[in-house]
C-alpha cells in the first residue's frame, strides 16, 4: 500500500496505524511531502515498512515496491523467471492485462494508473 500522510479530512498516519492493526501483514510505504526526520521516524515506528518523500524518482519508488514485495513473498514470477505481476492476500496486479484482479473480479487499469 502507498500511503500519503496529507489526506483530506484525516491524518494519514492514523489511517496507517489503523490499517497496520487491522491487517498486520500488509506492506505500507509512506509517500509524502513531510520530509523532516521527526515525521520519518514517526511513520516508520508506527506503521510503515518504508518511507519515501516527495518529490521522488519513479524508478526508485518501483524498486522500493519490488523490494518490499520480495520481503513479503508477493512477487509472482512467470515461466521465464520474470515478474508477471504482484500478488498479495488474494489480489493480483497483472502486467500482461494491465489489471487488478481478485477471485473472479478483474478491474482494467488505465495506462497512467498502472504506471504508478
Amino acid at each position: 500500500m502507498l500511503l500519503d500522510l496529507g489526506l483530506p479530512g484525516g491524518d494519514g498516519l492514523e489511517l496507517g496505524k489503523w490499517i497496520r492493526a487491522s491487517v498486520p501483514s500488509v506492506g505500507i510505504i509512506i509517500l509524502t511531502g513531510r520530509s523532516d526526520v521527526r515525521h520519518r521516524i514517526a511513520g516508520l515506528k508506527s506503521c510503515a515498512d518504508d518511507y519515501v518523500t516527495k518529490p521522488f524518482d519513479v524508478e526508485e519508488l518501483r524498486a522500493r515496491i519490488r523490494s518490499l514485495m520480495r520481503r513479503m513473498g508477493g512477487a509472482a514470477p512467470s515461466a521465464d523467471g520474470q515478474e508477471s505481476g504482484l500478488a498479495f492476500e488474494g489480489w493480483e496486479l497483472r502486467k500482461d492485462s494491465c489489471s487488478l484482479a481478485c477471485e473472479e473480479r478483474e478491474v482494467k487499469l488505465t495506462v497512467m494508473e498502472f504506471a504508478c
